[in-house]
């Protein structure tokens, strides 16, 4: 599986885990900050349907709606082929109505989409949601 791609931007607690597994796993030396703490809420979930499909999605801040949206685009790109045009860019602008009906800050939800969006057909990494202004 190797090491993850450090220009992603994780947020989820169990990719964390994953990665510190395989880490030690595959032998190499993991250092915890013992003293360090680190809050993150689990995020709300709410079900949109569309054409018979019920798709369950996450409440996210816009800063996390970039990441989940650029992210899921240039994983979707690099190992599921050509199902990245065929099913993730119809299913990110799915989750993109669903959103707009479900989220407060309908434009700052938007712009993260569409930031989003913009980074993930490029193959943009990093931290990059300061450079689009969204805000946090």
């Amino acid at each position: 599986i190797g090491l993850p791609d450090p220009g992603l931007f994780y947020c989820s607690r169990r990719r964390g885990v994953l990665f510190f597994r395989c880490a030690t796993w595959l032998g190499l030396e993991v250092i915890i900050a013992g003293k360090s703490h680190i809050t993150h809420p689990k995020s709300d979930r709410y079900v949109a349907r569309f054409l018979g499909c019920t798709l369950i999605c996450l409440r996210l801040p816009p800063w996390k709606r970039y990441y989940d949206t650029r992210n899921r685009l240039l994983i979707a790109k690099k190992y599921y082929g050509f199902r990245w045009v065929t099913q993730t860019i119809p299913g990110s602008f799915v989750r993109l109505f669903a959103a707009l009906g479900h989220e407060p800050r309908k434009r700052a939800q938007l712009w993260a989409f569409c930031a989003g969006f913009i980074d993930g057909l490029l193959g943009l990494k990093g931290q990059r949601h300061r450079f689009w202004r969204i805000p946090f």
